[in-house]
């Protein structure tokens, strides 16, 4: 019989089994996931050693590898235990086989495509234009159309037909005009590198070897940056002068002013419907604010570090001198005589003394555009149309297209492309970019 109080030691040494069992099942369990945690932090090492040695054709070293970097990882929890180096190289081990599995399979896939790859027509204009690129000659349309980006596809629209086009007439052999329109503020929606695109894919495909007989350039802006109206002006010319055809300008009723009388002074002629208005020859820069006096209202004080003189120049944060923003004016000269001499050499019947002292940057309608030299013709779009065709000698009984050429247009990916341009116009409008414009 055993007293209340009194324990028997047969129950103790089971008590104590029953306790070391489970110190000891609770100490495998932190080996474990420490050797998970040393399978995991050695993954990476492992992996990038492994696919080293595959792409150097040393496999036979990566069990080595393995092994040495599960050790290394166990080394840093104090214990270098069997369970703990073989579950981590276990774990290491299987890791390596997953991700050498992909790797293997992506390899044989990028094989598999380049050899197809190098089966193709593309790769082998690929091949041709960066040799041409290297002997420093000029790319080779064919190559710039083989790398046309999708975001920058190219629309091509038939506008116009004339009655000689038969329904069973082939569309790839019509003589065509390649119709450009030239919309909006150039330097924002329209710019140069825009339009030496559409200039360029107008000479592609089914538009090469002499089927475009005729370009249009379909304006209706209110003017823009200078700097692009000029490279616009110059992608035109280059082009009329390279293929060797006839350019037409035509204001459908609206507006062809500044810029874009600018641009417009790049074709032979300039058709105008009799609501359009046209002219506006000149240079304007700015608005500049100054905002010192209120600053200091406010107690507000501000300073800017510049070096180099005149780089400071219509600073808004301090009062302005006398001089400044000369040099300003003087690079509005400079674009502005720029300007002139480009109507005056395209535009025979306008002389600098009219247009500095009579017409100045005066904007016109199209009758009285037309008195002043301007423009050529008050005609609707058919008629100039018409007009172009006889140039090349086409009438309206022979087959014949407008086809027009534009981009299409990318959409904002996000709320945050949007918001971006938001603030980029909304800072424009408070403190404006250093630029000149024809408007």
């Amino acid at each position: 019989m055993t007293n209340v109080g009194e324990v028997n030691s047969s129950e103790l040494e089971i008590t104590q089994i029953e306790e070391e069992d489970t110190s000891i099942q609770k100490e495998e369990s932190n080996v474990l996931k420490k050797a998970a945690l040393v399978g995991s932090g050695c993954l990476a090492l492992v992996a990038v050693a492994a696919l080293g040695l595959y792409w150097h054709g040393k496999l036979g070293d990566v069990a080595n590898t393995m092994g040495s970097a599960a050790l290394e990882g166990a080394k840093l929890f104090g214990k270098t235990t069997i369970i703990t180096i073989a579950a981590g190289l276990g774990v290491a081990t299987v890791g390596a086989m997953i991700l050498g599995g992909i790797v293997l399979v992506g390899m044989i896939a990028i094989d598999r495509i380049s050899k197809k790859l190098e089966e193709h027509h593309v790769f082998d204009q690929v091949k041709e234009g960066i040799k041409e690129l290297k002997k420093g000659s000029e790319m080779l349309d064919g190559f710039g159309e083989t790398l046309e980006s999708n975001d920058d596809k190219i629309e091509k629209k038939c506008v116009y037909s004339s009655e000689g086009v038969q329904a069973d007439d082939d569309e790839t052999k019509i003589p065509v005009f390649i119709q450009i329109n030239v919309k909006d503020i150039i330097g924002e929606d329209i710019s140069a590198k825009k339009i030496q695109k559409l200039l360029k894919a107008s000479q592609m495909k089914e538009f090469a070897d002499g089927r475009v007989k005729g370009l249009i350039l379909n304006i209706n802006s209110p003017g823009g940056n200078a700097q692009e109206s000029h490279l616009i002006y110059r992608a035109i010319k280059e082009y009329k002068k390279k293929y060797k055809i006839p350019v037409y300008a035509f204001v459908g009723g609206t507006v062809c002013v500044s810029g874009g009388f600018y641009v417009a002074c790049a074709a032979d002629k300039i058709y105008a419907s009799k609501t359009s208005l046209i002219g506006s020859v000149g240079v304007r820069s700015g608005t500049f604010f100054n905002y010192k006096e209120r600053m200091e209202k406010k107690g507000v004080d501000a300073k800017t570090f510049a070096i180099g003189k005149g780089k400071d120049d219509l600073n808004p944060n301090r009062h302005w001198e006398s001089e400044e923003g000369k040099n300003r004016e003087d690079i509005m000269k400079f674009v502005y005589d720029t300007f002139l001499n480009v109507v005056v050499k395209n535009r025979p019947q306008l002389s600098k003394e009219k247009l500095i002292e009579e017409y100045g940057a005066g904007v016109f309608p199209a009758k009285e555009a037309k008195e002043y030299g301007y423009i050529d013709e008050t005609k609707s779009y058919e008629k100039t149309i018409k007009d172009l065709a006889q140039a090349v000698d086409l009438d309206e009984t022979q087959a014949y297209q407008v086809i027009q050429f534009k981009l299409k247009k990318k959409p904002s990916k996000n709320i945050f492309d949007l918001l971006t341009k938001l603030n980029a116009n909304t800072a424009d409008t408070v403190s404006p970019k250093p630029q000149v414009y024809y408007l």
